[in-house]
């Protein structure tokens, strides 16, 4: 039964249809869109002073009649659960009996909705993955992390200079000198040479420049990987493809389009008597709403999707700005709300609707929801950048480069107070020392018993002892080292033993600290004659 004229609560009955109405916790209707702001303005001018009471279709949908039944929001308006449609009902026949309808908010016809072509510019195609903004962005990176790696090297004490040891090997003489000889170079080259996969770490001696080269090398494997994808499905997209503007179009593609099951389009697909229609109903698949249908363009379900031009000019205007209109308006798409039938609500509703029309309230809605609301540049067949990875997309990952360039500057930090500390201690010096000169120590003894081994498989009886006196050679070793080799039985053992350096010959606690953080490079520190 109809609610009185004068009644204080008007129940409602909604349904998702973007941009004309949609679930919105946040609204005070709980909805919003076109018609949640058309709806207080219509009945305000018509002199109802109600309560609007919104509730959901249970079917989500506008309703057909199965089985004798009317489902979706047309069965909650027949059969008496609510008032007043927020619905963007198509006039059809088979409604008009059972219904009363408003005067048209939109009639601008059918139109197509297609998957975006890309341009086949081989000459720039290349560019098309990232937006000019993230490309712009990506070069400044590249320069300012050069930048931000000389400064740390600036400020480290580590950072441009290694510890040489240098010894007169001929005479076995037990002095030995310390040089700091300078390491810099260019940060450039080595943050461009990131760019390959392959590329070698700085050789930086300080751990802050270390570290943060391995977070640019993550930064730039993300960047790398996200190009290639993108690169990749911008080509076999620009294959794939093809360019439909009209319904003519579909029927040479011989693909599938899809309109939504039930309603007034779909009975235009399948009953209309238009030669060119008839011919297309063998592609005709359906789909559930408009969302539905959108989802089967981008996945190239279907060649196009068809409905009013209102809900696809929306649609394509949203990212990943994938879609565009095509095409001429054609078709029945005259949209209204809908009523109780014989409702006392009907015609003044209608003549407010008649007032807002002329005086552009109507015009005013459609640039606010459906053209104004577009996040792309355009969305009627004219180029932009559809696909393209922009900053928001990576703002996660700056912020982690960002984190690590933070880590690596209190890094060195704590070298300089290291630096500090050791030059206050002698004693905790020379005992990190000696640790350290253990491990050296052993990784020797594992390196020439692996060179004696790999001698032994590959040289034949004639060259063999040359083969160990070489490797011998090749791996000096400080301190006394044993090493015993088989080869049909046992063989003498060798020893070398190179004269230890003198107290007094010892680095001061700056060398000290610079070759104690110098990785397991420091103990093999060049020798020279």
């Amino acid at each position: 039964m109809a609610a009185p004229y004068n009644a204080t609560i008007l129940r409602v009955v909604a349904a998702d249809r973007p941009p004309f109405i949609y679930s919105n916790s946040s609204s005070p209707y709980g909805w919003s869109g076109l018609l949640v702001d058309l709806l207080p303005v219509v009945l305000a001018l018509a002199g109802l002073n109600a309560t609007l009471k919104f509730h959901k279709s249970p079917s989500n949908t506008g309703g057909v009649l199965q089985n004798g039944t009317w489902t979706g929001v047309a069965g909650e308006m027949i059969y008496g659960r609510a008032d007043i449609a927020a619905f963007p009902f198509s006039q059809s026949w088979e409604r008009l009996p059972f219904m009363d309808f408003t005067f048209p908010f939109d009639g601008r016809g059918l139109a197509i909705l297609i998957k975006r072509p890309i341009a086949s510019d081989a000459a720039s195609v290349f560019t098309k993955p990232f937006a000019p903004s993230l490309w712009v962005l990506a070069g400044c990176t590249v320069i300012g992390f050069a930048l931000v790696l000389n400064i740390l090297s600036w400020m480290s004490p580590l950072g441009n200079y290694k510890v040489v040891r240098i010894r007169n090997m001929r005479t076995q003489a037990e002095e030995q000198r310390y040089v700091l000889q300078d390491t810099s170079k260019s940060y450039l080259v080595d943050v461009l040479m990131t760019l390959n996969q392959n590329a070698p770490m700085p050789r930086s001696r300080s751990w802050s420049i270390r570290i943060s080269s391995a977070g640019f090398y993550f930064f730039m494997i993300i960047l790398i990987s996200a190009y290639t994808a993108n690169f990749t499905s911008v080509l076999t997209a620009n294959q794939l493809i093809p360019t439909v503007t009209s319904l003519q179009d579909i029927l040479r593609s011989n693909e599938s389009f899809a309109v939504n099951s039930g309603g007034g389009y779909y009975t235009y697909m399948t009953q209309s008597t238009d030669a060119q229609i008839l011919t297309l109903q063998p592609q005709l698949k359906t789909a559930n709403a408009t969302i539905g249908g959108v989802e089967a363009v981008r996945s190239g379900r279907v060649i196009a999707y068809i409905t009013e031009l209102p809900s696809l000019i929306y649609f394509a205007g949203l990212k990943p700005c994938d879609l565009e209109v095509v095409g001429t308006p054609f078709g029945p798409a005259v949209l209204v709300m809908g009523l109780q039938k014989n409702s006392s609500y009907t015609k003044p509703i209608n003549t407010a609707m008649e007032r807002l029309k002329a005086n552009g309230y109507l015009d005013t809605l459609n640039n606010k929801w459906i053209y104004n609301s577009s996040q792309c540049a355009s969305i009627l067949g004219q180029e932009d950048e559809a696909g393209a990875l922009s900053l928001d997309d990576f703002s996660g990952l700056y912020l982690v480069l960002l984190h690590i360039i933070l880590i690596s500057s209190l890094w060195v930090a704590f070298e300089k107070s290291a630096l500090v500390v050791l030059s206050r201690h002698p004693r905790l010096a020379e005992n990190l020392a000696a640790l350290r000169a253990a491990f050296r120590r052993r990784k020797k003894r594992f390196d020439l018993v692996r060179a004696f081994s790999q001698s032994h498989e590959t040289a034949n009886s004639a060259n063999w002892w040359r083969a160990v006196y070489r490797a011998i050679a090749r791996k000096y070793v400080s301190g006394a080292v044993a090493v015993k080799f088989c080869r049909a039985g046992p063989l003498p053992e060798f020893r070398v033993r190179p004269k230890s350096p003198s107290a007094a010959n010892r680095p001061d606690m700056r060398s000290f600290l610079l070759e104690f953080n110098l990785g397991s490079n420091a103990p093999n520190a060049t020798d020279r004659s």
